[in-house]
């Protein structure tokens, strides 16, 4: 035999009362602010209510959500009509990995961040930081040096950097921008993974391969030409199954070729 238990909840009514009144607020303030004069505005946006409770955010590729939260100061309790949202944003902008943010509030008592993440597109290694790695934006800019279980997997530039930023690293590594694309449009190049793209001021670019491994020197100049011989090299070795070491391309009338052994 079975007993029926019945829990009785009870109800506090005054509490009921006031989400409905605040929820009447929230509409009101929301979906009809036509309705609310100037005068009762100021006293609505004072309600409890819309004291600052939480935070919301979402992690992304190289920020994690607890260092996005970190970004924005203001105390709990605060009015939330009261924060200074331009000023939380451009707090936000600060972090090197943030190409994009946005500070909005979710009433009553929340604000969320989004945030658009830079991205890389190669990887610096800095000379005067013992072989430090960097990631770099489309522009050629530092982000933020490299940290454990970030992917790496992007071409290294390596050779153009000082012991400070200067307009020659920034124009030498657009350069290799230039020759990097030139590399992927190469119709016997673009599925074989890029290493390394590396600088020295005596003969100009180098590149490295991976899959297979093997040395390619471009010199400083006459790219577009020095590709198309390269083109015609690679289709040569192919249609001979050969596989190259080093193609040197810094000859006007040859093109220096070792192969594997």
């Amino acid at each position: 035999m079975y007993t029926k238990i019945k829990q009785e909840i009870p109800k506090d009514r005054s509490l009921q009362k006031k989400l409905i009144v605040y929820a009447i607020l929230l509409i009101v303030l929301v979906g009809g602010g036509w309705v609310v004069t100037q005068k009762m505005l100021p006293r609505i946006q004072r309600l409890p209510i819309f004291k600052f409770q939480e935070m919301v955010a979402q992690s992304t590729e190289h920020i994690s959500e607890e260092e996005i939260k970190g970004l924005i100061h203001a105390p709990l309790g605060e009015n939330i009509f009261e924060i200074d949202l331009n000023a939380l944003t451009a707090n936000v902008k600060k972090h090197p990995w943030v190409e994009k943010a946005h500070v909005f509030r979710l009433l009553p008592n929340k604000l969320r961040i989004e945030v658009e993440e830079k991205k890389p597109v190669a990887l610096l290694s800095s000379d005067e930081s013992y072989g430090k790695l960097y990631f770099l934006d489309s522009k050629g800019i530092r982000i933020a040096p490299i940290r454990p279980r970030e992917n790496v997997d992007f071409p290294i530039i390596s050779g153009v950097s000082g012991p400070q930023v200067s307009e020659k690293e920034e124009r030498l590594i657009l350069e290799a921008y230039d020759v990097m694309a030139l590399y992927h449009q190469n119709n016997f190049l673009k599925d074989i993974r890029l290493s390394e793209i590396h600088w020295k001021e005596s003969v100009g670019f180098t590149f490295f391969t991976e899959g297979p491994s093997f040395e390619i020197r471009l010199g400083k100049e006459d790219f577009l030409k020095k590709f198309s011989r390269l083109e015609r090299v690679l289709k040569d070795l192919a249609q001979k199954t050969v596989t190259p070491t080093l193609i040197d391309l810094n000859f006007t009338k040859k093109v220096v070729v070792k192969v594997a052994k």
